[in-house]
């Protein structure tokens, strides 16, 4: 017999696993994996994991977690796996909205906003979608060697 045998089954766990797939933010993941899957392609909302972990390193610089060296080193490999896994910036933008709807549940302003930003990136003259290739060489791109901090 097993090492449960004799113990009383306790079904809260499943109440709370219940309670959780009932959840409105859950119920709004659902929502938006149902609408935007066939559009995403396998990468589904990496954009915004992506895009949350420059972040992160970012605040880790800014608050001295991190040297300069390190941060950028995260960057880099945040960027080559946004190479490996979209083929465009448009792609990566699509990704990127729908991962902050997936987590954020976002109001309709919030998306409108952000959707205005994603635009502005991929077609304003100066928009640093359209000025940076999305098929950049990383490869050789130098992660800075000094940092200002020791």
């Amino acid at each position: 017999m097993g090492a449960l045998a004799g113990r009383p089954i306790r079904r809260g766990w499943l109440q709370r696993i219940h309670a959780k797939l009932l959840h409105p933010q859950t119920e709004h993941r659902f929502e938006v994996v149902a609408s935007q899957a066939s559009q995403l392609g396998p990468a589904g909302v990496l954009a915004y994991d992506i895009s949350r972990s420059v972040n992160l390193a970012r605040w880790g610089y800014q608050a001295g977690y991190l040297t300069g060296s390190e941060t950028w080193k995260l960057v880099m490999a945040s960027a080559r796996l946004a190479q490996s896994r979209f083929d465009s910036w448009d792609a990566y933008g699509r990704s990127f909205l729908a991962g902050r709807d997936f987590w954020g549940g976002a109001s309709a302003a919030s998306r409108a906003s952000f959707e205005r930003e994603v635009h502005g990136l991929l077609t304003r003259p100066d928009g640093a979608w359209r000025v940076q290739p999305w098929r950049e060489d990383l490869s050789a791109t130098p992660v800075r060697a000094a940092d200002t901090r020791a």
